[in-house]
């Protein structure tokens, strides 16, 4: 099992052009929706609030995940286990300056677990803004 940390900085930079969202029959049969929001597990994006245990439960879940407008605020490190899973990595905001990601002291920023040929065609991150 290899890890790849990202900071806060190298966290900023990653894109991966190459990944495409691929929901399983399982999520379409199960009648869930192709795409989650961070609110769905219970987040408020006003910068204040500790979204931390939100974002962990969507990247847990699989499925791509939107970035309402808004702030959110991250205290501890978010992981993405994909391990066991082929699910891509995909976070997407409304906009840089509209979906903010803030990132508290002492904290990694973004934990991605795998292999690396499946972590690095699978990561999509874009239009938000890590503070």
């Amino acid at each position: 099992m290899n890890k790849t940390t990202l900071t806060r900085r190298h966290f900023c930079g990653v894109l991966c052009a190459t990944a495409v969202t691929v929901m399983t029959r399982k999520a379409y049969s199960a009648g869930l929706s192709p795409r989650i929001t961070l609110e769905m597990f219970g987040a408020i994006a006003d910068g204040k609030t500790d979204c931390t245990l939100a974002f962990n439960k969507a990247l847990s879940d699989g499925r791509p995940i939107d970035l309402e407008s808004g702030t959110y605020l991250i205290t501890k490190s978010i992981v993405a286990d994909r391990t066991n899973s082929t699910n891509p990595v995909e976070i997407i905001g409304k906009g840089t300056g509209t979906s903010k990601i803030i990132i508290g002291n002492y904290t990694t920023g973004l934990q991605i677990i795998g292999s690396p040929t499946s972590i690095t065609k699978s990561i999509t991150l874009k239009n938000f803004t890590i503070g």
